[in-house]
Parts: structure tokens; C-alpha cells; sequence
């Protein structure tokens, strides 16, 4: 399955998951932990008292007017999302931005209009801004700044309507860092800095290009915006093993805890694959299990590889030596520059290796751990089986 297609793209059968992740079986029923799809109850969580807690008491309040969930891919980013956002008895929107395809500004604006044109009209208040909605259909028509003032425009009169309801509309942003190249950062701080109520919470996957979306780097839109920041990290192994034992319990399933060291072993503490691992254990077993979400889980890390890849021309090569290094063990920065001249049998300058190292932190394929860098997802070791230098 291609990676770029929404829910409403797939065939019959088939549904795309968190971290682009395609299935096509039926889910078992009941089941909590083991659930492969996004939870949205609290009771599904695990392990997530802290950030739901955190999340929960930014909703509302004018000093949080922009809040950023930072994580690995799936680390339950989604989830927490969903949970809050279920809960939440106020007006509010969902966006996931994987669901805007081709994702560019034209098509990014549609989208947008669309979606608070249904929000005005599901929260009866399309009677304050029935003025534009000749405008609106003009959208489709319209290019650059004329388009970017009708749906301004329109932000305003929610804004308003929210103020004299005395509330506030939180928008939730999944995969917010896909909106980059559509100038969408833009409007957020148009938003933060006009529309008081109106307040803004993003998560996604590849943490650095997320903070450089939400004003981490001095040329961002959100530059020196404040911002509050929820970041989800992995289990550790004795949450991992908790995480798995109750999960089989909610199953009413024994499972040996050597079958469970194992799994913890080869798959961390990345709470969605272990989410897997134990979906696929209920449904075909103990052995076929691990090899199953392995073997899968593989493949989808090669196809998110293959994807950031495909844009590195020439330096592709470079990309895959420093990975597959990484892959042996952890290594320093000095470390992984003398690999790779070793490798090419010549000089590299530091900023082109600074530049390669940064870019696979921003998209979440490695990260440092003190002075070190290893991958962030032990599957990847295995992905980069499937990827040709």
C-alpha cells in the first residue's frame, strides 16, 4: 500500500494507522492495550497519567495558547490526542493533516475553509459569517494573499462568536509537521496572535521538523511564541513488561514472561509495536507473533526510510553508511565522521556531517543519549535490510 493515501482512498477493508501503518484485518473484541488502532479513552491508556494530566490542564487557558506534543512515532501520540479531544466539552476541531492530499497551499486552504465552515455550521454560529460564504466558494478560485484573508477572515468571526460565548475553540493538529511546506505556520501565529480564543494544540512524528514548525528555529512563523511542551517517551523494560501483562490479562490470555522478555528484547519499548506484538499474538500465536511485527514492522520503517531517502540525492549513500553503522552500536559524533571517510577514502567536511546528523534526528531515525547516537527504533536495524544503498 502507498504511503500518501487517506482512509477515504483505500480500498474496502483496509485502514491507515498511526505512524502510516496499513491494515486490513478486523480487530478482536473487546480488547484495551492490545487495540492497534488510536485509543480514545482514558481507560485505554497506559503509562500515560503525566501527559494526559499536563494536556488536560493547558485546555482553555489564555497563557497556553499553543501546545506541542513531542514523541517518537508511535509512541501514542495520536492516542493522547484523541483521549483529551474526546473528553474535551467545548468546542473544538480535529485535523489530521495526513488527510489533506496533494498537500499543497491551494489544497491546504480548501481543506481548512471547509473545515470551519462545518464547525460554524455544527456549532450554530454560520449566521456570523454567512458574509463570506460567497467568498468562500470564490476560494477555489482565488491564489496567494486574497485566499489566505478569506479564511483570516472567517477565523475572526469564530473568534468573536467564542469570546461573547465566553469559551474558547481548541484546535487539535495531528502530524502537524506535514503543514510546513504549505505555509500553514503562518496562520498558527496569525491565530496566536490575534485570535485570543482560539488555541492551538500539534503533535507529530519527526520531532525536529515539529520544532522547527512550531518556532524552534529563529525563521519559523511561531518564532518566540511560547509554547508548552508535552513530550511522550518510550516504556522502559519493566513498563514494557507491565504494559504486556496486563495487556494479556485484559485478554484473558497467560503468556510465560520468557515470552515476553523476548519480545521486549527485540521490539523496546515502543508502545505501539508492543501493541501490535500483542494483537498479533491473540490472533496467531506466540512465535508467529514476533516474527509477524518484526517482519512487518521492518518494512514499514524501510518505506518511511525509502520516503525521507528519496529527496537526498547523491548524499542518499551517505545516509545509509551512517545508519548501518549505527545499527552495530552507539557511536559519537567524531565517531561516525571518521566511518564515513573511512568508507568514501577521503575527507568530509563538519558541516555536511553535522547537516546528515541533524536531519536523521529531526525525522526520528536516530537520537542522542548523552554523547552518543543510535537508532531510535531497533526495527530500523532490520528496515535497513530491505533499503539499497
Amino acid at each position: 500500500m502507498p504511503q500518501h493515501l487517506t482512509n477515504q482512498q483505500l480500498l474496502p477493508g483496509w485502514k491507515l494507522l498511526p505512524g502510516g501503518m496499513y491494515y486490513k484485518h478486523q480487530l478482536p473484541s473487546p480488547i484495551m492495550y492490545f487495540s492497534i488502532e488510536p485509543k480514545t479513552s482514558k481507560e485505554d491508556l497506559f503509562n500515560f497519567d503525566e501527559p494526559y494530566a499536563a494536556l488536560k490542564k493547558c485546555i482553555g487557558l489564555n497563557e497556553e495558547r499553543l501546545v506541542v506534543v513531542f514523541g517518537l512515532r508511535r509512541t501514542g501520540k495520536t492516542s493522547l490526542m484523541k483521549v483529551v479531544y474526546n473528553e474535551l466539552d467545548m468546542p473544538k476541531i480535529y485535523i489530521d493533516a495526513r488527510e489533506i492530499f496533494p498537500l499543497t497551499p491551494l489544497s491546504t486552504n480548501q481543506y481548512l475553509v471547509s473545515i470551519f465552515i462545518e464547525f460554524a455550521r455544527k456549532y450554530d454560529i454560520i449566521k456570523a459569517i454567512l458574509e463570506h460564504v460567497s467568498a468562500v466558494e470564490f476560494v477555489l478560485r482565488v491564489e496567494g494573499k486574497e485566499r489566505e484573508a478569506i479564511l483570516s477572515s472567517i477565523l475572526k468571526n469564530i473568534n468573536a462568536e467564542m469570546q461573547k460565548r465566553k469559551t474558547h475553540l481548541v484546535i487539535f493538529i495531528d502530524e502537524a509537521q506535514l503543514l510546513k511546506p504549505t505555509g500553514a505556520d503562518r496562520l498558527l501565529a496569525y491565530i496566536y496572535d490575534n485570535l485570543k480564543h482560539i488555541q492551538i494544540v500539534v503533535a507529530g512524528s519527526e520531532i525536529g521538523i515539529l520544532e522547527e514548525f512550531a518556532g524552534q528555529n529563529k525563521n519559523a512563523s511561531l518564532f518566540g511564541r511560547a509554547k508548552k511542551q508535552i513530550t511522550l517517551n518510550r516504556l522502559r523494560p519493566e513498563q514494557s513488561f507491565l504494559f504486556l501483562k496486563k495487556g494479556f490479562a485484559q485478554a484473558k490470555k497467560q503468556i510465560s514472561e520468557k515470552e515476553l522478555m523476548a519480545a521486549i528484547t527485540e521490539i523496546d519499548g515502543i508502545v505501539g509495536w508492543l501493541s501490535m506484538y500483542g494483537w498479533h499474538y491473540l490472533k496467531i500465536g506466540s512465535k508467529k507473533a514476533l516474527e509477524t511485527i518484526v517482519k512487518d514492522g521492518s518494512k514499514i520503517i524501510a518505506d518511511e526510510l525509502e520516503a525521507f531517502l528519496s529527496y537526498r540525492g547523491e548524499a542518499r549513500r551517505r545516509y545509509l553508511i551512517m545508519l548501518r553503522t549505527l545499527s552495530i552500536r552507539e557511536m559519537r559524533w567524531n565517531e561516525l565522521k571518521r566511518t564515513l571517510e573511512l568508507e568514501e577514502k577521503k575527507k568530509i567536511n563538519d558541516s555536511h556531517i553535522s547537516n546528515y546528523i541533524e536531519a536523521l534526528v529531526n525525522y526520528g531515525f536516530i537520537e542522542k543519549e548523552g554523547i552518543n547516537y543510535k537508532l531510535a527504533d531497533p526495527l530500523l536495524k532490520r528496515g535497513l535490510d530491505f533499503v539499497k544503498i
